[in-house]
């Protein structure tokens, strides 16, 4: 413990006061005690100061959990990197048409839970670069944070990732139960494909194996649903619209490049 080396008389301007004070040597330079009341209040501010760096480090710390734990349910899904931070809160409507769609994907993503019980698909088509696939986006990034799973993925990808199987130890069996199995499955780009027997084929057996097991789908298309039914197969566009579906036609004019640089688009909410 360090010792003074005198003892002086002093006096604090602060709070106008005589006392005395402990003169102590350190670091060749005389330091001189402040009055008491001074020592209180800078035993007070210190005090605070560290509870204002304590809670500063339990929020750091709970946000980069809360970022962790993002990023871990990111990671379970497919959810394309720029649309992560997609919700319905920064989606711009600029119409009534933008409205009803906004509202019936957000009742979609706030019921999920009866829709997993029972099945049910959104078909999201019209003008490209309307909003369609930040929607589902938003869909997907509400209910993986009840611990659902979500996957994105163009049905040209999806039919690649299966046939990306043969001759290789992982079954397509096993890649066609892995899309059959997730949660909620978004298919974007519906009609890029060749419209093949054999892509109808396998599309048509995840979209049976789903509304078999009541899993909720959504569907995205820049198509007109007559071209929408051609390219996907008759008999797959009857199991997706079996029950509970709904068509959301996004006719309005693309917006896409009056939102690019909106930085709301890359925040997740409070």
């Amino acid at each position: 413990m360090l010792k003074p080396v005198k003892v002086i008389d002093a006096y604090c301007e602060k709070h106008d006061k005589k006392y005395k004070a402990n003169v102590y040597h350190v670091f060749n330079h005389e330091s001189v005690q402040p009055c008491p009341r001074c020592h209180i209040e800078n035993t007070r501010a210190m005090a605070v100061a560290s509870q204002v760096e304590q809670a500063r480090i339990v929020i750091s710390a709970r946000e980069k959990r809360e970022r962790d734990e993002w990023q871990a349910k990111q990671l379970k899904t497919s959810i394309p990197e720029l649309y992560q931070t997609r919700f319905f809160s920064n989606y711009r409507v600029e119409s009534k048409a933008q409205q009803s769609a906004l509202d019936i994907c957000r009742e979609f993503a706030d019921n999920f839970s009866a829709y997993r019980r029972s099945g049910g698909t959104l078909v999201l088509a019209g003008t490209p670069g309307t909003g369609k696939t930040h929607l589902s986006c938003s869909i997907a990034n509400q209910i993986i944070q009840q611990d659902y799973t979500a996957v994105f993925i163009t049905v040209v990808e999806m039919v690649r990732k299966i046939h990306s199987t043969y001759g290789t130890s992982e079954g397509e069996q096993e890649v066609i139960d892995r899309f059959s199995n997730v949660d909620f499955l978004i298919l974007d780009e519906v009609g890029k494909q060749s419209g093949s027997l054999s892509e109808q084929n396998l599309v048509s057996e995840v979209i049976a194996n789903r509304v078999n097991h009541h899993r909720p789908n959504v569907l995205l298309s820049n198509l007109e649903l007559e071209k929408m039914k051609e390219t996907l197969g008759e008999r797959a566009w009857d199991r997706l619209t079996e029950g509970r579906s709904t068509l959301v036609d996004f006719n309005w004019e693309s917006y896409r490049s009056r939102v690019s640089g909106d930085k709301k688009l890359q925040q997740r909410p409070a």
